[in-house]
């Protein structure tokens, strides 16, 4: 599993440097930019908890709120291509779950005292 996902980080990081390297400076290119990056960020995470975690699959099999961010992110995007205006209370009011579902992950991660066998492992996983 962690060979599968080096790889797709790989692949992510060299789409998103090509594409750095060679992007135009519209609002779209800028969105989608940010979409590569999430992509090698969402799998790093993943790449990461499995290496540190390597005897606990509780930590890498509970989910990620990356995919919060995935559909706001290529909404935004067709919205730049299309024309139309995208102001800061659009972006906000569309990464909100995602904020809101990353700080509950993180504490979640981060709290030692979560029981790993229990009704919330089998309501979360």
């Amino acid at each position: 599993m962690g060979y599968l996902i080096s790889i797709i980080v790989f692949q992510a990081l060299l789409s998103l440097t090509l594409f750095l390297r060679f992007r135009g400076k519209t609002i779209f290119d800028n969105f989608l930019t940010l979409y590569l990056f999430l992509i090698s960020l969402h799998f790093s995470t993943k790449l990461l908890l499995f290496l540190y975690f390597k005897n606990d699959l509780f930590y890498y099999n509970l989910g990620t709120s990356f995919g919060w961010f995935y559909g706001p992110v290529l909404f935004l995007a067709t919205k730049s291509k299309l024309k139309k205006i995208t102001v800061l209370k659009d972006i906000t009011l569309h990464l909100s779950p995602f904020i809101i579902a990353s700080i509950c992950y993180f504490l979640i991660l981060l709290n030692p005292s979560i029981p790993q066998d229990g009704i919330f492992v089998k309501t979360y996983q």
